[in-house]
């Protein structure tokens, strides 16, 4: 008897087939490949998954971070952001595309995959972004011999002590074609190269942020464990639907005695071969003409059923439960939704994106970073990497009522029950960076103001005049007779917060 209830085998869960414990590489190795294929025809034909790999770009990505440099160095930093406001917009490999664009790309495959390789290979002289796809990184049949398997597992390959040596990458024969049919058919990706005298990084492998485990090679699709349910939702609608045009199709059936009527009444069809022929076509409202002693039972499906649309709504839900993407988001229904419903799921949601901005920063700052040491190495930036001090921030998460919010914040900032960063956190702004532009902007005001005084100085003394002395201007609007606390008893009132 098994200790655990959980671990019993009797007659309700006998035909409960689980397979034995194998390490993360082993579980993926023969399901992979169907896995991704899989992915990618429900992208393709499902408009559900279809419709979460977009909301997964347009939330992740939004309209792409901004990327700039902070340097404390007024001459780097301007050097430094002049450079890759050209570098950042066309930055692939076929030089046409910007890194938002491929920012994009990355989401989109990762989705669909579970991960993407991206290299930093030279073409021209300058480092350009290449993004390959899954399907492409494979192990060469030359090393699935016994010792290579525990070396190169699913395309990547592993020094002896377990250290992450590079990928194989299948070569492209034409445009729209990947062969694998020996060694000379791959290429090998290192994940460090020697240039210039000092080693660098030059491939990254991303993985979609999911329940990974540990020493795992490759990433499975983000939509696996909802697909066999997909499968079967889409069975039931391709059943209701035939079952709706079946009960639409109630004919008349006329039993006649003359056979050349009957034969009339029937459909003329020309084939491809140009020949006619008589067929029987079912249509809605049809009148067919039998027989002699002919009779026909036809049967009425009661589809669609009056639960269709209650089953439905909860099959999406757990599907989005699965994405981690609130229904009332993934599929933009806003029936019987309130401004905290609302507000909760994109809170929610937004602790998803940031997981994945997590991971897309370290492959962003890589790439961007490389571009200013070639660009530190050319000439075209002074100083060094070091304190060039790159910054990647991304957009907030929405709200509904920006004021709201606001007034939110300030309330709980007065009443001590937050902080500062905590409000920096929830909107998805680093404290550091706001304490340090606000900073920054204080200091150019002051030397604004003192440029202002010295230019003052200098023409009072050339034209011998006195400029008067500005009043301190209060904090309140000059003739408004209302206070800020009747102010908030308004905006209280209006909102219904009494």
């Amino acid at each position: 008897m098994a200790n655990f209830k959980a671990a019993e085998r009797n007659a309700y869960n006998i035909g409960w087939e689980v397979t034995n414990e194998q390490s993360p590489d082993s579980t993926l190795l023969n399901d992979i490949v169907t896995l991704r294929e899989r992915s990618h025809q429900l992208i393709r034909d499902n408009p559900v998954v279809a419709g979460f790999q977009q909301t997964y770009i347009n939330n992740i990505i939004s309209y792409g971070p901004t990327i700039y440099s902070a340097s404390k160095n007024n001459i780097q930093r301007k050097q430094i952001n002049d450079y890759l406001a050209k570098r950042l917009d066309y930055c692939d490999v076929t030089g046409s595309k910007s890194i938002y664009k491929i920012l994009e790309e990355w989401v989109s495959c990762a989705f669909a995959d579970g991960d993407v390789l991206i290299n930093l290979p030279m073409v021209n002289g300058q480092t350009v972004v290449e993004t390959v796809e899954a399907f492409r990184i494979d192990t060469p049949y030359t090393k699935k011999t016994e010792r290579d398997n525990i070396l190169v597992r699913h395309g990547v390959e592993y020094y002896p002590n377990g250290v992450l040596k590079g990928f194989w990458v299948k070569k492209p024969e034409t445009i729209d074609k990947y062969y694998a049919t020996g060694k000379e058919a791959y290429d090998f990706f290192p994940v460090f190269k020697e240039a210039n005298g000092f080693r660098r990084r030059v491939t990254d492998l991303f993985k979609a942020p999911l329940n990974s485990r540990p020493m795992a090679s490759r990433q499975y699709p983000i939509v696996t464990p909802a697909i066999p349910f997909i499968k079967s939702i889409d069975d039931f609608n391709e059943a209701t639907i035939i079952g709706a045009r079946v009960a639409a199709c109630f004919s008349a059936f006329v039993t006649v005695n003359n056979p050349a009527q009957a034969q009339k009444s029937l459909t003329t069809d020309v084939d491809p071969r140009g020949t006619t022929q008589k067929v029987t076509k079912m249509q809605p409202g049809s009148i067919f003409y039998l027989n002699k002693n002919e009779t026909i039972n036809f049967a009425s499906p009661n589809k669609p059923g009056d639960n269709y649309d209650s089953f439905m709504l909860r099959s999406y839900k757990t599907i989005s439960m699965c994405m981690r993407v609130p229904y009332i988001l993934a599929f933009l229904d806003t029936d019987q939704v309130s401004y905290s419903s609302w507000r909760g799921a994109v809170l929610d949601s937004f602790k998803m994106v940031k997981r994945w901005r997590r991971e897309l920063d370290k492959i962003l700052k890589w790439v961007v970073s490389t571009f200013i040491l070639e660009g530190i190495a050319n000439g075209e930036i002074r100083g060094d990497i070091s304190t060039a001090d790159l910054r990647v921030r991304w957009p907030s998460v929405g709200v509904l009522d920006v004021e709201k919010e606001e007034r939110g914040n300030q309330l709980a900032l007065e009443n001590g029950t937050k902080s500062i960063q905590m409000a920096c956190d929830e909107q998805g702004t680093d404290y550091e960076e706001v304490r340090s532009e606000r900073l920054q902007e204080r200091l150019d005001a002051l030397e604004d103001q003192a440029l202002e005084l010295k230019k003052k100085k200098e023409l009072s003394e050339k034209y011998g005049i006195e400029f008067p002395e500005e009043s301190q201007s209060d904090s309140k609007e000059s003739g408004s007779s209302v206070s800020e606390e009747e102010a908030k008893k308004k905006r209280r009132k209006d909102d219904g917060n009494w």
